[in-house]
């Protein structure tokens, strides 16, 4: 068992398992929709790879961590922008916050990752 990757799964799940109950399930875009989907998909492989558990599927991995990055990132990014416009964000500021939440969230997309990366490797 690989403990810090358990621990690294927990927090995502306490995380989804916050926004599932917090959330305007009414006000949420079909790209929400499509990111809360892969989160959890990637959330199951933190988990597989935590526990070591030898599973075959290594090119369905392959694959799907290029869809988590593209998703999470799309959506990062239309929000970021979404709530630059709405506070009224000169360009400069829009392109500060999109990287701020990039730095802010891009560590969790780097270690989701790095757990699919090691499962898309052939047993």
């Amino acid at each position: 068992m690989r403990r810090p990757w358990l621990i690294f799964g927990i927090l995502l799940t306490c995380g989804m398992i916050a926004f599932s109950v917090s959330a305007d399930w009414s006000t949420q875009s079909w790209l929400d929709l499509a990111d809360y989907a892969v989160s959890v998909i990637a959330i199951i492989g933190v988990f597989i790879y935590a526990l070591d558990r030898d599973v075959a599927g290594a090119a369905f991995w392959r694959i799907f961590r290029w869809v988590l990055v593209g998703v999470a990132a799309a959506q990062a990014f239309v929000h970021a922008v979404e709530v630059a416009k709405r506070h009224g964000y000169s360009t400069g500021g829009t392109v500060a916050l999109v990287l701020m939440a990039a730095v802010l969230l891009g560590w969790i997309f780097v270690l989701q990752w790095v757990a699919m990366t090691r499962l898309a490797k052939d047993q």
